[in-house]
């Protein structure tokens, strides 16, 4: 059973231009401060050998994620938008942009499932916790995590019958014509399996963590690095939760209601600026949280704006060292 939308009977609800400057304005911004706070994040934990390790190198594919979306993904599919409203005429590959979309979505999506199972592991079974983290499983996981998400929309490359991908009469890319079954289970495995997962391993987390962090440890070099998986625990968790508040309502909405959505300008306009906030926070969370990306993050601005200062503290501490290796070697 198909389902097809004629862009042109439906009738849109009507918006200001000064609305629509102020909503683009807020979109810029809102993506340039998210993308410097992933960009000094990735940073971070590129100067950080010790943040590196572990759930790391699947921690920076989720930052990149973020990044292109922010710099990239949301500006190419909220400008035609705005100039479409402010009848401006342009030319836009509506199939490779909803395309590339979904794919950011996907891919972010399946990604915080691996890294909430990797977190998992690494308080319930930290015995097994250096197997399941090196470099060859961690690219195992993120080879799955692009196969499913490549997978899943090839069909939106309008190559499959049922499904077609054009302008809708808000200027938004969207389905003009859809197969609800494919478009179903293509909404399943990419956003609502993943959604589910998430909830399933988040509450598993939530009640054995609480139950591993009230046992006695060996020494306080386990409870630092309990409290450091605890805290990116609570950092994804937060995430998690985010996601569920910004980026899942305008998937509901597609699904369901995409013909009253596209109609109600200000509501798919809004919907796409809580999208972004969800992508654009994300570092926002790892920083509120976690001591050591803050740390980290203190030194590498010290670093940037006293870089002669920590020159001469290196050289000094060189120097001091350099005494001490000669005093001891004329003993």
């Amino acid at each position: 059973m198909s389902n097809t939308t004629n862009s042109s009977s439906v009738q849109l609800r009507t918006i200001t231009g000064s609305e629509l400057t102020v909503w683009i304005v807020a979109q810029f911004v809102i993506g340039i401060v998210g993308a410097v706070l992933t960009i000094l994040l990735l940073i971070i934990m590129h100067r950080q050998q010790r943040l590196r390790r572990g759930s790391g190198l699947l921690i920076a594919h989720a930052l990149s994620v973020d990044l292109i979306f922010c710099l990239v993904i949301s500006p190419v599919t909220v400008i035609p938008i705005y100039l479409h409203q402010m009848d401006i005429p342009v030319w836009y590959n509506c199939v490779l942009a909803d395309f590339f979309l979904l794919v950011a979505i996907y891919l972010g999506n399946w990604t915080a499932v691996v890294l909430a199972i990797n977190r998992l592991i690494a308080i319930i079974l930290p015995q097994m916790y250096t197997k399941m983290t090196s470099l060859r499983f961690t690219t195992c996981l993120l080879i799955f995590v692009w196969t499913i998400t490549i997978t899943c929309n090839i069909p939106n490359l309008n190559i499959v019958p049922g499904l077609a991908h054009g302008r809708q009469a808000s200027g938004a890319c969207g389905l003009i014509q859809n197969d609800r079954g494919i478009f179903t289970i293509l909404g399943v495995l990419g956003t609502y399996l993943p959604v589910a997962l998430l909830g399933a391993l988040y509450s598993c987390l939530f009640v054995l963590s609480r139950f591993v962090n009230g046992r006695d440890r060996q020494n306080d070099a386990q409870r630092s690095l309990l409290k450091r998986k605890l805290a990116i625990a609570k950092a994804l968790c937060l995430s998690f939760v985010w996601y569920c508040i910004c980026i899942l309502p305008p998937a509901v909405l597609n699904m369901y209601y995409a013909a009253w959505w596209n109609k109600e300008i200000r509501v798919l306009l809004y919907t796409r600026s809580a999208q972004l906030l969800g992508y654009a926070a994300n570092p926002v969370f790892f920083f509120a949280v976690n001591a050591e990306y803050r740390a980290a993050l203190r030194r590498l601005g010290t670093h940037c704006i006293f870089p002669k200062r920590r020159r001469l503290t290196h050289e000094t501490h060189a120097g001091n060292s350099i005494s001490k290796f000669r005093q001891s070697s004329s003993k």
